[in-house]
């Protein structure tokens, strides 16, 4: 039995309509599945489809490959709330350190573009150049009302709000985050080498233990601060509260002796310049810092501590091998020289917090007077819920959230989950008489707005304890 043949008009039109849809078909569940922006169609493919409809094949395919490395850029710099080009090339850096899986999965993404485009090459011929400008007409019909709600209200550069957009470009939503983001304009327009000066933000260090200009007499001689990544304010206090539970449910152990907040300025490297060195920079990416006479760590080195620093991912993000010396960290721990015991976590490639916990302890035991620094990792955004080791810790959230899923609810449990492993390590007696000191680096970022307006925008939470 022989098919009926498909009428040559009706060929060209699906020929087009394929050549416009199948590029954007796996984006448009990635889209939907990270909660990122991303037109339904993207105009970054139409060179391509240009190139193949005149016969260019390897010309096309070339073209295509480029909007495809668009497409993930664009994408990884809404997810991760990147806003210079130099994060991006840092996290090419970093993937020998993804797992097998990932890289697999990749590899296979990339193999599976090669051969959709080759198709396309083959089909674009046959469908021509007429129907593919043709049907380009409804999609741009179709656009009008964004581009209508854009002109009436410009959704923020950085935070997109997830607006409909039926054709665009990606290129566009790139340069949004990287040049038109308050930001990403700053740091394009930024000229020479890192510029620091003197931030007008009192640190919570500052508060729990003087500045530099009148460190007390008397310190402790054991120290912990901790910059919690994404820990933030939230307007609804009993939700800042249930999370610090296991800290505040011990009085005869873990003292309080201080809570309060904190005004924050830019991403996590200005939160650490803040509570470290009392300085802001012009730059986010610098080998060294400057007027590091305000530098505590290094002030305390003076003193007669031994100073270390602690992250769990790799040293080379925002070059931190090179500039934690500088700021007066005698010895530093990454992923890459870790030796000890550690699950490796999801939403940013690293180890699991709660596991360097043994480690941390042993850091402040091993001289009389010892501080330790500490950037908390794995409450990053996306907010991977493999990273809740346990389940138990997104109980609370259906009081709170009512919903033990959802971004507000991972954000929260990864929270809790380490202040519960924190209130362990205090338990130890070794521990006795140390001062703590946790403070957030900057608001959560969430991809949805009503998960980002959950926050107070412009101050973080810290508390200060005494281990009795």
């Amino acid at each position: 039995m022989r098919l009926p043949r498909i009428p040559a008009l009706q060929q060209q039109w699906l020929s087009a309509i394929l050549l416009w849809t199948l590029p954007n078909i796996v984006f448009w569940w990635t889209a939907h599945a990270f909660g990122y922006q991303r037109p339904l169609f993207n105009l970054d493919y139409g060179l391509a489809l240009a190139a193949w409809v005149l016969g260019w094949r390897k010309s096309g395919m070339v073209l295509a490959l480029l909007a495809l490395g668009l497409d993930v850029l664009a994408a990884a710099a809404q997810v991760y709330l990147l806003y210079e080009p130099l994060q991006l090339l840092s996290l090419l850096q970093f993937a020998t350190l993804a797992r097998p899986a990932f890289l697999w999965a990749g590899a296979l993404f990339l193999l599976g573009s090669v051969l959709l485009f080759a198709l396309l090459s083959h089909l674009a011929p046959k469908a021509g150049g007429r129907a593919v400008l043709a049907m380009l007409c409804p999609l741009v019909l179709l656009n009008i009302p964004s581009l209508w709600q854009e002109a009436q209200k410009q959704q923020a550069n950085l935070q997109l709000d997830h607006r409909l957009v039926v054709l665009g470009s990606q290129w566009d939503m790139l340069h949004r985050n990287l040049f038109r983001s308050d930001i990403g304009f700053a740091v394009a327009n930024a000229e020479g080498a890192a510029r620091f000066s003197h931030s007008p933000i009192q640190p919570a260090s500052a508060m729990a233990w003087g500045n530099a200009a009148a460190l007390p007499a008397q310190m402790p001689a054991r120290m912990l601060l901790v910059v919690a990544e994404s820990w933030g304010l939230p307007w609804q206090p009993q939700r800042l509260q249930a999370q610090l539970q296991p800290l505040l449910a011990q009085p005869g152990r873990i003292q309080v002796l201080q809570q309060g907040t904190v005004a924050f300025a830019g991403g996590t490297v200005a939160g650490e310049l803040r509570e470290l060195c009392q300085v802001q920079s012009s730059e986010i990416s610098f080998g060294s810092v400057t007027l590091t006479d305000r530098c505590l760590p290094l002030l305390l080195q003076q003193q007669g501590y031994r100073t270390h620093g602690v992250h769990a991912a790799s040293g080379l993000m925002y070059r931190r091998l090179e500039w934690f010396a500088s700021a007066g960290l005698q010895d530093a721990t990454f992923f890459q020289n870790y030796a000890g015991q550690a699950r490796r976590c999801y939403s940013f490639p690293g180890w699991c917090d709660v596991d360097l916990m043994p480690h941390v302890s042993r850091l402040l035991q091993q001289a009389d007077r010892s501080f330790v620094y500490w950037l908390t990792l794995n409450s990053h955004v996306p907010y991977d819920r493999r990273d809740i080791l346990d389940s138990g810790h997104t109980v609370a959230c259906e009081g709170l959230f009512g919903s033990r899923d959802g971004d507000l609810c991972r954000h929260f449990a990864l929270g809790l989950e380490f202040f519960d492993a924190l209130a362990r390590m205090l338990q130890d007696s070794a521990l006795s008489g140390l001062e703590v000191v946790v403070v957030g680096d900057h608001a959560p970022a969430f991809l949805d707005k009503t998960a980002r307006a959950a926050f107070d925008p412009k101050r973080v939470p810290f508390i200060h304890l005494r281990v009795q």
